[in-house]
């Protein structure tokens, strides 16, 4: 599905924009998911975020390729799988979350068809991707 990194390192990156990041889910997160899936959760640093924008008793389901990434996951149900191919009924789900992780898939085209195929009528992608900037140093 992609390669894994230390999500630890990738939190410390991204800390001066936790706080926007957290506000954009949420504002782009609409209510009412019973059945919500934190695609690509790694080690499960946002799945809480995702917690939270869901109804009360939610089933969260959290999904990574990396089996030692989920171990420390914090989803109600964790499951080993490809974004390619998700091991979940058909228009089964209500929300999912795929935050930074979709320009990590081989074919992010195939995962997109795989989550529009487990939505529901009427269920949310929210998608964010992380961009790097290098700057190069320059001696004046």
């Amino acid at each position: 599905m992609y390669a894994m990194g230390d999500d630890t390192a990738r939190l410390d990156l991204a800390a001066a924009h936790t706080e926007l990041l957290r506000a954009a889910l949420a504002v782009a997160t609409p209510f009412a998911a019973q059945i919500v899936l934190d695609l690509a959760s790694g080690t499960g640093l946002r799945t809480p975020w995702l917690a939270e924008a869901s109804l009360p008793g939610a089933l969260l389901l959290s999904v990574d390729y990396d089996r030692t990434s989920l171990t420390q996951s914090a989803g109600d149900h964790r499951l080993v799988a490809d974004a390619h191919y998700l091991p979940l009924r058909s228009a089964s789900v209500d929300l999912v979350w795929c935050v930074a992780a979709l320009n990590l898939f081989t074919l992010p085209r195939y995962a997109l068809s795989e989550v529009h195929r487990v939505l529901r009528t009427g269920g949310a992608l929210v998608v964010t991707v992380a961009g790097e900037r290098w700057v190069r140093r320059r001696s004046w």
